[in-house]
C-alpha cells in the first residue's frame, strides 16, 4: 500500500467577486389611504392578470389609493436604472408582479 501524502490546493475558478453597494428597503408605508401606487409587470403571460386582482382587492380595502400602471419593463431591472427614479417621481411604493 503506498502511503504517499497527497495534498490538494482549491482555486475558485470565478476569482474575486466584487461586492455591489447594497440599499436598506425602504420604511413601510403606515397606511395607503391615499397614496399612490405603481403596478410594475415584467410583460410576462399572467403578470397583468395577478396585478388587476391586487389592485382590485386593495381599492376595496383602501378606496381613496391610486394606481400608475405605465411601468411594464424588462426582468432585469439592473439593467434600467432609471426605471427607479421614474417610479420614485410617479409613486409612493410600488407592487412587482411576475407572470409565467
Amino acid at each position: 500500500m503506498n502511503s504517499r501524502k497527497v495534498e490538494l490546493l482549491l482555486r475558485n475558478p470565478r476569482g474575486e467577486i466584487e461586492s455591489k453597494k447594497m440599499f436598506a428597503p425602504a420604511k413601510r408605508l403606515a397606511d395607503l389611504a391615499g397614496k399612490r401606487i405603481a403596478l410594475i409587470t415584467n410583460t410576462k403571460p399572467g403578470a397583468r392578470t395577478f396585478l388587476d386582482i391586487v389592485e382590485g382587492l386593495l381599492k376595496s380595502r383602501y378606496p381613496t389609493v391610486s394606481f400608475v400602471k405605465q411601468f411594464d419593463t424588462i426582468v432585469n431591472l439592473a439593467m434600467k436604472p432609471e426605471f427607479y427614479d421614474e417610479v420614485v417621481k410617479n409613486a409612493d411604493a410600488f407592487i412587482f408582479g411576475s407572470g409565467d
